[in-house]
Formats: structure tokens, sequence, C-alpha cells
């Protein structure tokens, strides 16, 4: 259960410097959905890309699926299960996302990049 992680449940956001949206692994499919067509409105270096994402996210599961299940967990069921084919990684690999995993080990926090 990650429902204590706050950094998995952040809002979705532009980041202003970077111009990047930043989502929590634990946002669902929706949430992700109506970020990406929120950031499409916000920030222009986002716009093409964002609305492409927003509209084949629409496509993906059913609303009652996308209302629950998060983006991450779909991505980590591609990875453990390869014979099926999971369309967000598709999507995220296609779009060229970066994602950034943090770990706690011991007393330090060690990040990530992929």
């Amino acid at each position: 259960d990650v429902s204590a992680v706050a950094e998995l449940q952040a809002p979705p956001m532009v980041d202003a410097s970077s111009g990047h949206l930043r989502v929590g692994a634990a946002i669902s499919i929706e949430r992700l959905l109506l970020a990406c067509e929120s950031a499409a409105v916000s920030s222009p270096a986002l716009s093409a890309v964002s609305l492409a994402l927003a509209r084949h996210f629409r496509r993906v599961a059913t609303t009652q699926v996308r209302a629950v299940a998060s983006w991450a967990g779909n991505v980590a069921l591609a990875a453990t299960a390869p014979q099926l084919p999971s369309d967000i990684l598709t999507l995220l690999a296609a779009a060229r996302t970066r994602v950034t995993v943090a770990c706690r080990a011991a007393a330090s926090l060690g990040v990530m990049r992929t």
C-alpha cells in the first residue's frame, strides 16, 4: 500500500523551471490524462505531445479502470509480465519520457533516472 507516500500521491504539475510535467507513480491513468490536457494549455512546449498522449490515454482501458489504475502500475505490470503489452509504456517511450525512481536505502536516498 503506497497511499501513505506523499510523493507518489502528489498532484500532477508542470515544473516551471523545466517545463516538464511531473506526475507521481500512484496517480491514476485518468488523472494523468487530465494532467496532459492541462499541460497542453499551460505549457506551449508540451502542447503537441501532451494532447497526443491525452487522446490515446482515453483509449486505454475503460473509464472505471482508468479512474483507479495507476499509470506506474501499468508500466510495472508490463515489466513483470512481458506477454501483456502495455499501451501506456509504448506511449511514454514514444514520447521519450524520463522516469525518476527514488529509493530509500539505509539512511540515504538514492535517485536513479531512466
